[in-house]
């Protein structure tokens, strides 16, 4: 029987602590986490949370890493936005930073996807992304999703 996994009662520290942030705003980071990071780790063994020793390609631990990454520049970004609001932190443009990072990462994580995808069938990359066309598309999505939340910064 396969163990229903999440981020609050599974992740490492930071996920615990912070998914509650972004868990509505980015309910799919948890379905992927679940699907294809918690499989590459050692969960339900005493080595918890790192990842497995047999894993050697390269793009499977960079697409945890990433993933991973993501998470942590949002969540930053969702912290420092709440205080911002609150008069508990002044810089609004460390907001900014963390989401700027975060759509680098999202960059990332669409290449280590492609590129996994185009070794496991032995083909050449699927789609020719251009860092303009990634960038483009993660303002798009940005604009569209996050933009009320953060008009108020």
């Amino acid at each position: 029987m396969k163990m229903a996994y999440t981020l609050q009662e599974h992740g490492d520290y930071y996920e615990q602590k912070y998914w509650y942030l972004v868990k509505d705003t980015f309910p799919n980071y948890e379905i992927f986490w679940k699907d294809f990071i918690v499989p590459l780790t050692k969960r339900g063994e005493s080595g918890g949370i790192d990842l497995r020793e047999n894993i050697h390609c390269k793009w499977l631990i960079e697409l945890a890493m990433a993933h991973y990454t993501v998470f942590y520049h949002l969540t930053v970004a969702e912290d420092l936005r709440l205080k911002f609001v609150k008069n508990e932190y002044e810089f609004s443009e460390h907001v900014f930073y963390h989401l700027s990072s975060a759509t680098e990462m999202v960059e990332r994580l669409l290449f280590t996807l492609d590129r996994l995808v185009s070794d496991l069938n032995e083909t050449d990359s699927i789609q020719q992304y251009s860092s303009d066309n990634i960038t483009t598309k993660a303002q798009d999505y940005s604009k569209k999703r996050l933009s009320e939340r953060f008009q108020k910064i």
